[in-house]
């Protein structure tokens, strides 16, 4: 008898580690004011979707011990804006999205509290995470209703949201988002550990918070802010709980009120090329425009070159302007609404045969007259935006959607007269591209991000003196699996060259028909790459 015990106590622990492991969830997506920052973007994952059981354990921290990080993992920093809505996004696995697994985002008998933390961090990628200073920003556990935080996150497809509390320092941190599900939480540790416990999960989102204030949050320390005997640790949520008390402190509150936030939606932003430097913003007074009492929300354009909507911010955001519509050379700004051809709207061009592929339509009214002098050898930097207003302050998708990736590229085509209004029939050579790096990951889009909408290209030393057409565009490749996917963004700029005295003739192509839809680096998946060839050859 005692061995058949042993033996069926054996079959039970089997069938319940079985359970746990196609049950648990991971954080792996991290929204920002409603705008996906892209999928395991500058959060640390672990490939398994396995618990951390053990509230002593480091593992605590932001997982990856037991459950080690999906490799490479990511370099990336996500800018938020203190006072921003973030959301944390969960799946049952890496790859469960939208697959119709029944335990996607988690399996429903999961229940449990949610939990936010930050820690202030010299560097949100610094690979040790022990000692930090945590303090809570949001949590939600049982209802009166009977409902829980786990409940609400299935209801809203993975998805929780809070906010970023307006008033802590500027600077890294990261962010650690947790579930802890208690489906089998009546003892800690007990006899049978991995079937009776509180299960932890949890990630952690790097991030760089703008703006801000002073307040120094209380904090507490991983391990440590848990203990086994606490009540929110080990509980039965089967005995009729009314009440239920979340581990760890209290909530951090400027205001001392609790915190929540509607669910995003997923509609993603795209970019403009506005202008070719990087604008120095300074604040301005706002006046009232004709559309009488009307005011802009956070992030919304409330200016800009034909704009005639609302100019005064809501409180307690200021109208933000900028030197839109530049050209760089040389690092040397060449002055608002010089020399660029620049679209009224962000949409992006998708027919590989239609002319608008050339220097994109419905220009920005009165287009620029002016031609820029530009010595050959000199630098060019194209500065996208994510709206034809420019830079309007902190946008968490400007200059681009994170999620849009894909390569830069420039082109010339020399031309009669850089003003003239006819561009069909230009001959076009590639002065440079931004591709893919398969040593870190990134792509030109990544780069253009991380330099603040900034590519810079050379003007090759060797061509003819003349008038040219300086084209920049970015090529966005999320829905490139099939053709028409991809996106394409592009500008023109107007430039007079002073050439090379022993000129060289380029090879050159023609807009429309530069790209066909059959291109590798056109019709393309962005999962698993090793490598990636721009669309185009470049000239040497």
């Amino acid at each position: 008898m005692p061995s058949k015990m042993k033996l069926s106590n054996s079959i039970a622990s089997a069938f319940f580690i079985a359970n746990s492991v196609s049950a648990h969830s991971i954080f792996q997506t991290l929204w920002v004011n409603g705008v996906s920052q892209g999928h395991i973007v500058g959060i640390r994952v672990p490939d398994y979707d396995g618990p951390i059981m053990d509230v002593t354990s480091n593992d605590l921290i932001c997982n990856g011990g037991i459950n080690p990080y999906h490799q490479p993992i990511s370099t990336a920093i996500i800018p938020v804006p203190a006072g921003a809505q973030v959301t944390a996004e969960w799946h049952h696995t890496l790859t469960s999205a939208g697959t119709g697994d029944a335990a996607d985002p988690i399996d429903p008998s999961h229940k449990g509290p949610i939990l936010a933390y930050l820690a202030k961090v010299n560097n949100a990628t610094q690979s040790s995470v022990t000692g930090l200073n945590w303090f809570k920003i949001y949590h939600d556990g049982l209802d009166s209703s009977g409902s829980w935080a786990v409940d609400k996150l299935i209801a809203n497809q993975g998805k929780v949201s809070f906010t970023i509390p307006s008033c802590i320092a500027p600077g890294q941190y990261l962010l650690r988002v947790e579930l802890i599900a208690l489906h089998g939480a009546e003892t800690y540790p007990g006899a049978q550990l991995y079937v009776r416990y509180s299960k932890f999960n949890m990630e952690c989102a790097q991030i760089q918070i703008t703006g801000g204030g002073s307040a120094s949050p209380t904090t507490v320390s991983f391990p440590g802010a848990y203990k086994g005997s606490d009540p929110g640790i080990t509980t039965n949520i089967y005995s009729g709980l009314k009440t239920y008390t979340i581990p760890g402190p209290p909530v951090f509150s400027c205001s001392g009120s609790g915190n929540s936030a509607p669910v995003p939606s997923s509609t993603a932003a795209t970019p403009t090329i506005t202008s070719t430097s990087k604008p120095s913003p300074t604040t301005v007074s706002s006046t009232p425009s004709s559309t009488s009492g009307a005011t802009v929300a956070q992030y919304g354009q409330c200016g800009g070159l034909t704009y005639s909507g609302a100019t005064i911010c809501a409180s307690p955001f200021t109208c933000v302007k900028s030197s839109d519509y530049a050209l760089s050379v040389n690092g040397v700004d060449q002055g608002h609404g010089v020399g660029v051809r620049v679209p009224t709207s962000n949409s992006a061009i998708t027919d590989l045969t239609s002319n608008n592929i050339i220097c994109n339509t419905n220009f920005i009214q009165p287009v620029s007259t002016a031609v820029i002098p530009v010595n050959a050898g000199d630098k060019l930097t194209a500065q996208f935006h994510r709206t034809s207003a420019g830079y309007l302050g902190p946008d968490p998708s400007d200059p681009i959607d994170p999620t849009n990736k894909g390569p830069i590229l420039a082109y010339l085509a020399e031309i009669p007269s850089a003003t003239q209004s006819t561009v069909t029939g230009l001959k076009w050579f590639k002065i440079g591209q931004i591709g893919y790096n398969a040593t870190n990951g990134q792509w030109g889009s990544d780069v253009l991000f991380i330099n603040g909408g900034n590519a810079t290209f050379t003007v090759p030393s060797c061509i003819v003196s003349g008038q040219y057409l300086f084209r920049a565009e970015a090529i966005a490749l999320q829905s490139a699996t099939s053709y028409p996917g991809a996106q394409f963004y592009m500008s023109c700029a107007q430039i007079s060259v002073t050439g090379s005295s022993s000129p060289k003739t380029p090879a050159t192509v023609s807009f429309p028909g530069a790209y066909t839809a059959s291109s590798p680096g056109i019709v393309t998946s962005l999962f698993g790459l090793s490598s990636y060839t721009p669309p185009g050859t470049v000239s040497r």
